[in-house]
């Protein structure tokens, strides 16, 4: 989302346009309707110059999520999220630090994160105030190993 200086904002929408074309149609209209934008389909670089220009971007999920790839991208530039409160969406955006939630399916809650975000009331600016713990690929990797050997104790013991 772009321009939160003003009373409105612009509403970017990414992905792939060939998958379920009823869906594709809809969501066109829909599109169409409110003002929206199609950007459609992010090559690899398109991800990092998109996510550059994003004030908030807007993780809405409606089912459980583990690891997104893009929240992962969205932290590592900076980029403030606001993700439904669910699943690993909500354990990776640490509220007020990195982002903030919104109550899952919950679409007057959503709206109202996004009207306190145009009014300038949520405090994007102060996010990342310190970096992100992200994970480094070996301490992740140390992590798993030593699940997997308690695990295994654990299984000796029973």
């Amino acid at each position: 989302m772009s321009a939160l200086r003003s009373s409105s904002g612009d509403l970017v929408l990414y992905g792939p346009a060939q998958h379920h074309p009823e869906y594709q149609q809809q969501l066109a209209a829909s599109a169409r309707a409110c003002g929206a934008v199609l950007g459609g389909l992010l090559d690899r670089a398109g991800v990092a110059r998109v996510l550059a220009e994003t004030d908030l971007l807007v993780v809405p999920s409606l089912w459980f999520e583990n690891s997104p790839l893009v929240i992962l991208e969205a932290l590592a530039s900076r980029t403030p999220l606001l993700v439904s409160d669910l699943g690993g969406m909500a354990e990776l955006v640490e509220e007020g630090v990195s982002g903030f939630h919104f109550a899952f399916g919950d679409a007057q809650s959503l709206a109202a994160k996004l009207g306190a975000a145009l009014e300038e009331k949520l405090g994007l600016e102060r996010l990342y105030a310190r970096a992100p713990d992200l994970p480094r690929f070996d301490a992740h990797v140390d992590a798993l190993e030593q699940r997997y050997r308690d695990l295994a104790q654990k299984a000796q013991r029973a």
